[in-house]
């Protein structure tokens, strides 16, 4: 039994088994109840009305009295659905209805119940009790005469309930079977619907098993249009980014070795070089020296790059914050790219306001941030390389904006090209992960970094940061 079926029986099918029991039980109790109260008042009923016909027999005839009360007793008009007795105060049947000899009749078979009953006689005069009579449930009161009569005690009535007894089994009997009729009914469509749920969990849990051992191709079939549906279609958005991730990661191992591999190779090939040089071969080491020195500090870079983002994910990120100036600092970062552009030929112009743009910000994070940007502007422009930066005060903040006139990035690509690994152009190096580094600097600076682009016509990166004023952000 699995356990969804078996927290169901447990929480539920013994509970409405329990109820259905209880519920029997109350209604078995209330048909009883019912059934015996209408006979005991019909009974009680001829009772009364046997009583004043006594009395007014006694007031009328005091004579012919013995004669009045036999030829009443024996004509009872009820006598086919019960027994009429006149008992004297010990319990002798003096009269009955059925006609019986009773001069040898010293007691009536049920005195002792007789006498139980006398001793709980109460208003308006009667006792009742239900036991068994010659192998048979009868229901009997008694009433007391009043006026003593000779040795007149009681008027007794006797009346079998067998069939009412009968009557009770079957409606007991109907209710318990539409009970079970409840419960069988509850089990099935109770079945069917664990089922409907349990069948789908199930292939949900082998499909989950799956795709946790890399299985990433595997989906699940919609097949009902509630919660299970939903999770369904969960799994395989999961599955999907799952396979998205893990293609992205896969090419970024890929690029990350191959941009690792490109540097090693040179500083290795250019120091067997050197080492091979005699010392007359000096623009030879020197190139070689200058080499492994650039080579390296772009391994360096790598590395740092990888060990910012790894901070990141962690959390161990932090600022050192301080008040600056984010003209001069864009004006410093500026003169380091003179020099390439002028390699690379490509035209760098600049639009800065002429007021200060004071920020709180961290300047070296600050200064990885743009670099890396105005990186991105120089490598994906291919040819007629301009590359524009302004900086201005909109509101609270200082905007800055790096446009170049590049290829641009397809509108497939935009909405992913801050997420980490992920590269738009592998054809260009680089690890894929310097713009995810970047936002995220950006953001702890409480600013923002967003990316515009047209295909084949070139970006545009606006870096948002709060302006520093009265000694706190404006944000």
């Amino acid at each position: 039994m699995n356990k969804i079926t078996k927290r169901w029986f447990v929480n539920n099918f013994i509970v409405i088994l329990v109820i259905l029991i209880i519920i029997e039980i109350l209604v078995s109790l209330g048909i009883r109840s019912f059934y015996y109260n209408n006979v005991e008042e019909f009974i009680k009923s001829q009772g009364l009305a046997m009583l004043n016909l006594i009395d007014k027999s006694y007031k009328s005839s005091l004579d012919d009295f013995e004669f009045e009360l036999r030829s009443m007793i024996e004509s009872f008009e009820q006598k086919d659905k019960m027994e009429v007795m006149v008992l004297n105060e010990n319990g002798k049947v003096l009269l009955t209805s059925n006609g019986f000899d009773v001069e040898n009749q010293k007691e009536t078979p049920d005195y002792d119940i007789i006498k139980e009953m006398e001793s709980k006689l109460y208003s308006p005069g009667y006792a009742q009790a239900v036991y068994e009579l010659n192998n048979e449930n009868v229901m009997a009161v008694i009433y007391p005469v009043e006026t003593k009569i000779k040795d007149i005690g009681y008027i007794r009535f006797v009346s079998s309930i067998t069939n009412v007894d009968r009557q009770i089994v079957i409606i007991i009997a109907i209710t318990a079977l539409i009970a079970v009729f409840i419960i069988f009914f509850v089990v099935i469509s109770s079945s069917y619907f664990i089922q409907s749920i349990v069948v789908p969990v199930d292939e949900i849990s082998k499909t989950a098993k799956r795709i946790a051992h890399g299985d990433f191709n595997i989906r699940l079939e919609r097949q009902t249009d509630d919660e299970i549906g939903d999770l369904c279609d969960t799994i395989n958005h999961m599955a999907e980014e799952l396979s998205v991730t893990e293609k992205i990661k896969n090419e970024f191992i890929s690029s990350v070795s191959h941009e690792l591999r490109t540097p090693l190779t040179a500083i290795r090939g250019w120091a067997e070089t050197v080492s091979s040089c005699s010392p007359s071969d000096q623009d030879i080491i020197k190139k070689g020296l200058k080499v492994i020195s650039d080579e390296t500090q772009r391994l360096s870079s790598m590395v740092e790059e990888l060990l910012d983002f790894s901070r990141i994910q962690r959390g161990k990120m932090t600022l050192i914050l301080s008040k600056l100036d984010l003209v001069a600092e864009l004006e410093d970062i500026l003169i380091i790219f003179q020099e390439r552009a002028k390699k690379e030929s490509v035209l760098i112009e600049s639009d800065f306001t002429d007021e200060c743009l004071p920020i709180f910000g961290d300047k070296n994070r600050l200064k990885q941030v743009f670099t890396n940007v105005i990186d991105n502007a120089f490598k994906y422009s291919d040819k007629d390389k301009k590359v524009i930066i302004t900086a201005e005060k909109n509101l609270n903040f200082a905007v800055v904006k790096i446009i170049d006139n590049g290829c641009g990035i397809d509108p497939r690509d935009l909405p992913k090209i801050k997420e980490k690994f992920y590269k738009a152009n592998y054809s260009k190096r680089g690890s894929g992960i310097g713009l995810a580094v970047a936002d995220e600097i950006i953001k702890l600076h409480k600013g923002s970094l967003d990316v515009y682009s047209v295909e084949d016509k070139g970006t545009t990166i606006v870096i948002q940061i709060p302006i520093y004023k009265n000694n706190k952000l404006n944000n």
